[in-house]
C-alpha cells in the first residue's frame, strides 16, 4: 500500500486480514486526501471513507437461528484468524444468540486460521474430545470443508452438522457433495460493484455513509446449486 500512496493515487480499495495492521496505512492515506474503501473485512477506527460488506454480526445470528433450527447437543466452533474483524463478529453474533436455544451447548471454539487442513485437525480434536457432539459452526467455507472432511472421514455426516459462512462456489459444492450441509451466503460480486458505485458517487462530492451492509443468506441442499457462482 505504500507504493500506491506515495503515487498519490485517488482511492484505495482495501481488503484488512487483520482489524488493526493497516490503521496506520489507512491514516496516512487519509492525510494525503487518498479516500480508502474497505470491503469485506473492516479496521479499527481510523479514517476509511466507507466499509461496504456484510453485516457479519448478523450472518454469525443468522447461523444461530438456523442451528437452533436444525441441530440439538453439543457444538463446536472453528475461528478464523485471531484479529481478524469479519470472523470474528460472525464468531460473536453466534455465540451472543445461540443461547437463546437451551437445547443447544457449545463445547469448545479453536482456530482454523481460514485454512482447510488446519480446521480439518481442529475438527478431528472435537471430535475426539467431544464424541457426542452435534455439529460444527466454521467461520468461513474453506474451514467447513476442513471440519466436513473429518466427519466425513469417521462416518458421522449423518449425526454431525457443519455449517459454514461466505457461500462460496466451492462451499456450495460441498453441500452438493455432502460435506457440508449448510452455509452463510454473503455477496462479494455485489460488494466490488457496490464499492464502485460509491466511490464514484464520492468523487461527485456525494456524502457516503461510513457502514454499507450487503445482505446475506443461508445455502443448503435445496438451493445450493444456485450459489455455484458468486452472488
Amino acid at each position: 500500500m505504500i507504493p500506491f500512496i506515495a503515487q498519490g493515487v485517488d482511492f484505495l480499495v482495501l481488503i484488512p486480514n487483520d482489524a488493526t495492521a493497516l490503521v496506520n496505512v489507512i491514516n496516512d492515506a487519509a492525510k494525503q486526501d487518498i479516500g480508502v474503501f474497505l470491503v469485506d473485512s473492516g479496521a479499527d477506527e481510523s479514517d476509511y471513507v466507507s466499509y461496504i460488506g456484510t453485516d457479519n454480526y448478523a450472518g454469525g445470528v443468522l447461523a444461530a437461528e438456523w442451528f437452533g433450527e436444525n441441530v440439538t447437543g453439543q457444538v463446536a466452533i472453528i475461528d478464523g484468524a485471531a484479529g481478524n474483524a469479519a470472523t470474528t463478529a460472525r464468531f460473536n453474533g453466534f455465540m451472543d444468540t445461540i443461547g437463546d436455544y437451551p437445547e443447544i451447548e457449545v463445547v469448545t471454539a479453536d482456530y482454523g486460521n481460514g485454512d482447510m487442513g488446519t480446521s480439518m485437525t481442529v475438527a478431528e480434536n472435537f471430535l475426539t474430545a467431544y464424541p457426542g457432539l452435534s455439529g460444527i459452526f466454521a467461520c468461513d467455507d474453506q474451514m467447513a470443508q476442513g471440519a466436513g472432511q473429518a466427519v466425513k472421514a469417521r462416518n458421522l455426516s449423518d449425526t454431525v452438522t457443519v455449517c459454514g459462512f461466505d457461500g462460496s462456489p466451492d462451499g456450495a459444492q460441498a453441500i452438493i457433495d455432502g460435506i457440508m450441509d449448510a452455509t452463510v451466503a454473503q455477496q462479494p460480486r455485489l460488494m466490488g460493484k457496490t464499492a464502485v458505485d460509491y466511490i464514484i458517487k464520492y468523487m461527485s462530492g456525494d456524502s457516503i455513509d461510513p457502514v454499507i451492509y450487503t445482505d446475506c443468506e443461508m445455502v443448503t441442499a435445496d438451493n445450493a446449486a444456485s450459489f455455484l457462482a458468486w452472488h
